[in-house]
């Protein structure tokens, strides 16, 4: 039940609305973007928040970087909470359930900010 319509405009806080538009539309500040604006080839933008060797984009970021797995548990447990099946989504599905909540639901929003702000840190 995950419908993309453009509902992040509908969220008050501007810094949190910035971020979501920023992970919907590809221009998160992720290696898989950063390192476009360098020049690297896609498979050198890897993560340098953990050591899993993987391209850091959307989904790693949000769903796999074990550089953030104790600061994703509650997202996930909320995420549990409020849609029934997320868990056995494929990772671009969950991304964008993920993201879609996020615009609707303040919980979830605050846990994607928390995750945004330490990668950002």
């Amino acid at each position: 039940d995950c419908r993309c319509e453009a509902r992040c405009v509908e969220v008050d806080c501007k810094r949190q609305r910035r971020m979501l538009m920023k992970l919907r539309g590809g221009t998160a500040e992720l290696r898989i973007e950063t390192g476009r604006w360098c020049g690297l080839r896609r498979d050198e933008r890897i993560c340098k928040m953990c050591d899993e060797r993987e391209v850091e984009d959307v989904e790693h970021f949000l769903l796999h970087c074990n550089g953030m797995a104790e600061e994703r548990k509650e997202m996930v447990r909320v995420m549990n909470e409020i849609m029934e099946g997320w868990q056995e989504m494929d990772g671009k599905d969950k991304v964008v359930c993920v993201v879609d909540k996020a615009c609707e639901n303040g919980r979830v929003r605050r846990e994607v900010e928390r995750l945004y702000r330490k990668r950002l840190d």
